[in-house]
């Protein structure tokens, strides 16, 4: 951009905080060469959308962040290893939605929900058969929420917790 940036060039910006530090410092320098910035960003624009000539902008309506743990070493069970053992805990945050006016639909949306979730896997050697076993569990407090695309839910809640077992074979 530096070096090769010059005016009535055009900038394509994406961030979805519209906060992050190097976009915001190629933006700025676009800005005093002159160049066109179009951003895409989420949220309500941050200092991205002061800094384009055009954003479009997409309000996030959720934040999903999770942490895996994986184990270095094979865990004993009985006779077999459990290798490739991961835990994983995550957290869903759905915003409510705050876009639509009373007029668009039958009800109101839904307040927000928070969901936490965690899944657990290892491998474990059968002779020439390799298993990949998974357990997922999803919603694990058991949260009432209705999501805002499912037409069901001027009816009922949506599922509360679930429960998700796999099995992979690798031969």
């Amino acid at each position: 951009l530096n070096r090769f940036g010059k005016a009535n060039d055009v900038l394509l910006a994406f961030s979805v905080s519209g906060t992050s530090k190097n976009i915001i410092k190629c933006a700025k320098i676009a800005k005093k060469k002159k160049i066109k910035i179009i951003s895409f960003t989420g949220f309500n624009g941050g200092k991205l959308k002061k800094l384009s000539k055009y954003n479009i902008n997409f309000p996030s309506n959720n934040i999903r962040v999770s942490i895996v743990y994986e184990f270095s070493r094979s865990i004993p069970v009985g006779k077999k290893q459990l290798e490739n053992f991961t835990i994983e805990l995550n957290n869903l945050y759905v915003f409510k939605q705050k876009n639509i006016l009373k007029q668009q639909d039958f009800v109101l949306p839904p307040a927000g929900y928070n969901l936490l979730g965690i899944k657990i896997a290892s491998d474990v050697q059968l002779k020439k058969t390799r298993l990949r076993l998974t357990t997922k569990v999803d919603n694990v407090l058991n949260v009432a929420y209705r999501h805002y695309l499912n037409r069901q839910r001027y009816f009922a809640n949506d599922l509360g917790v679930s429960f998700t077992f796999g099995v992979s074979f690798y031969f």
